[in-house]
This record gives C-alpha cells, structure tokens and sequence, in this order.
C-alpha cells in the first residue's frame, strides 16, 4: 500500500517549481522581450507549479513501491 503524500511538502515543491519557472522567464525575458510578460508569467507560473506537486507525488508514489 501507498503511504500517505505530505500535502504540505508538495506545496513546497510546487513553490520551488514556480520560482525556478519565473526566474528563467524573466532571464528569457531579457534576451527575448515579449510585448505581453504578464501573461507570459502566469502561463509559467501555473506550469511549474503543477508540474513541481506531479513531480513531487509522482516520485513519493514510486519510491513508496
């Protein structure tokens, strides 16, 4: 059986994911302006966030095995 996923520490991974993914868009930014960088950001933002937690529960499932 599957041990319980800390919710709490996939927020965290998640957090890390959004900063990472917001820090490059702005370095991308930088070399490539873009006209609309708000939208840019959010787009990002929600991705990494995501991307971050399914990693996180993803690897806390596997090792769970």
């Amino acid at each position: 059986m599957m041990n319980k996923i800390s919710w709490g520490r996939a927020a965290v991974s998640g957090a890390i994911g959004v900063i990472s993914g917001l820090v490059i868009t702005c370095v991308v930014n930088l070399i490539n302006p873009t006209s609309n960088l708000q939208w840019s950001l959010t787009a990002v933002g929600f991705a990494s966030f995501f991307a971050a937690c399914a990693g996180y529960i993803a690897g806390a499932r596997r090792k769970s095995q």
